[in-house]
């Protein structure tokens, strides 16, 4: 699942340079195979004490939305940015997801834990006593500030300290810049509008799976055009590539066409918001944790 890594023009180049050689290309790109089987394999060692209790891995993949909804969620109470802030955390917990077969923490302490490393990864810091109080008062979250920071780095262990993270938004910036650069200054206003469509579609995908499968150029160009397409204005985009492109180039977006079809169809789909009745008692038991305060010596 290395996506078009090769898709990464103007200036996007330095990005898609960067992301080849970064921890997340390396250790955090799958095939939709292997994710299936990853998490099959967390949830046959979450489920083991579970009485012969079981859920399917698709029913863990709604559960896994749910709590990074919830991130989400709490990132705008406390006023974090999603595109930053936001984003990051989402994907710690994706990662942490896709390593963890035992609770050791509740989930509440390991959403907190992702938005606290974050705010660090993204250098937004926030003092842990304001991140306990804010999700106290916002969210109606109560955590303990000693389990809390117990539980960032038992979070930290789990992503394997990779704290960079590569999201579509800077590669969208890229592209917009890039039309912006080589269209007419009549269509600012619509290029404007294409960028704010391209965002809402582009947040969309950090819920996804996305990120775990393709490259944040492909993601983004993707959004791109969806958002071109809905405004009306897809002769603008048209115009940008066939003009700023090599036949090559041209080439290359054309030659993983399938690709773009694939993530246009996530993109598209409405993404689930609840867990089937039958589901909830089953993750229950699994997020049960008695979890006590802790300290770090």
């Amino acid at each position: 699942g290395g996506g078009l890594v090769k898709l990464g023009f103007g200036q996007n180049i330095s990005i898609m340079a960067t992301f080849r050689t970064s921890t997340q290309c390396r250790e955090w790109m799958f095939s939709e195979e292997e994710l299936k089987k990853i998490r099959g394999g967390i949830l046959s060692g979450l489920q083991e004490n579970l009485d012969g209790d079981s859920i399917t891995v698709a029913e863990w993949e709604v559960y896994c939305l749910l709590q990074q909804r919830t991130v989400v969620e709490w990132c705008n109470k406390l006023g974090f940015d999603m595109d930053t802030v936001g984003a990051t955390a989402v994907c710690f917990l994706k990662r942490y997801f896709l390593r963890v077969k035992e609770r050791v923490f509740s989930m509440n302490y390991i959403k907190a834990a992702a938005i606290f490393l974050a705010c660090k990864a993204e250098e937004q810091y926030v003092a842990l006593e304001r991140l306990v109080s804010g999700l106290g008062r916002d969210a109606r979250v109560e955590l303990e500030k000693d389990t809390l920071a117990a539980a960032e780095i038992h979070v930290l262990e789990s992503i394997l300290f990779h704290l960079h993270v590569y999201h579509p938004f800077r590669s969208l910036r890229g592209f917009i810049n890039d039309v912006k650069a080589c269209t007419t200054p009549g269509n600012a206003v619509a290029v404007d509008r294409i960028y704010h469509e391209a965002l809402i579609i582009t947040r969309k995908s950090i819920l996804t799976d996305l990120c775990l499968l393709y490259t944040p150029g492909s993601i983004a160009f993707v959004a791109l055009r969806m958002a071109a397409n809905a405004a009306d204005h897809l002769g603008i985009i048209d115009q940008y590539i066939t003009s700023t492109f090599t036949a090559e180039q041209i080439g290359q977006i054309s030659g993983n066409v399938d690709q773009l079809m694939r993530i246009e169809k996530v993109l598209e789909e409405g993404l689930p918001s609840q867990l089937p009745p039958h589901v909830v008692p089953i993750v229950e038991k699994i997020d049960t944790v008695e979890t006590t305060p802790m300290s770090i010596s």
